[in-house]
């Protein structure tokens, strides 16, 4: 569990009321989305890492603080894909929108931008919420919808979002790091290829693994579960973040 200070509290938006746990008081702030199995203590282990120079908000999106139960995860996530997928230009999910009025609320009166980090499920979710002007940068973490098991191959729709809407998120200038393991199934290098090729035609900046390549291996998890396996990637992410918000 985190040595850090947690702090609960609620935050509404257009009617929905969510949980989020807070670690850490000072420095920018940065909203960590989690993966399938929800705040899990690999999650809340990755905040306080970061907790030492930021301001860290993790929203409950499903499940407990601290526990994960497997069936009931997949259960929850099953009920919410659809609103995780509908991330269009023109049509954002609720959660998308819910996230953009959470990155708001953790900017006001702050002198820096905010940054985000999705992972796995929430991996997409970046590439909507950046479009909110108080979000300075974004880490997107083996984002692996849609799950196509084995897939090697995507398209422009099957990123999570339409190009129409990953073409905005490029050309709002917000840099996006990404992260993966080579042989990860779930998230095929194809769809990093992809969003390289957007970000580019935008001017936009998508940097993949610095200081290069994917992460070698097949397993999934390269900031919570399988992070022994990544050696550097926690830093990756917070100089990353640092470098992005404190020049914001």
């Amino acid at each position: 569990m985190p040595a850090a200070p947690l702090a609960e509290y609620s935050f509404t938006y257009d009617g929905v009321t969510r949980d989020v746990v807070r670690v850490g008081d000072g420095g920018p702030a940065v909203i960590v989305l989690h993966e399938l199995f929800g705040v899990s203590e690999t999650c809340l282990e990755l905040a306080d890492f970061l907790s030492t120079d930021f301001q860290v908000h993790l929203p409950v999106l499903f499940g407990s603080p601290g526990r994960s139960s497997p069936v009931a995860a997949i259960g929850r996530a099953l009920c919410v894909r659809r609103e995780l997928t509908l991330l269009s230009a023109d049509r954002s999910s609720p959660i998308a929108g819910w996230l953009r009025a959470l990155a708001r609320h953790a900017a006001a009166g702050a002198a820096f931008r905010v940054g985000v980090i999705g992972m796995c499920l929430t991996g997409g979710l970046v590439f909507p919420v950046v479009l909110d002007p108080s979000v300075g940068a974004a880490v997107a973490a083996q984002p692996s919808l849609p799950w196509r098991p084995g897939s090697t191959t995507v398209t422009a729709d099957e990123l999570g979002d339409t190009a129409a809407a990953m073409a905005q998120a490029a050309a709002t200038g917000t840099p996006v790091l990404g992260l993966r393991f080579a042989g990860d199934s779930t998230c095929p290098g194809s769809r990093f290829d992809r969003l390289q090729a957007v970000y580019r035609e935008r001017a936009g900046t998508f940097l993949r693994n610095p200081p290069g390549g994917d992460y070698p291996g097949t397993r999934h998890s390269t900031l919570t579960d399988h992070v022994d396996q990544t050696p550097g990637a926690r830093d990756t992410v917070r100089a990353f973040l640092l470098d992005h918000l404190e020049a914001g």
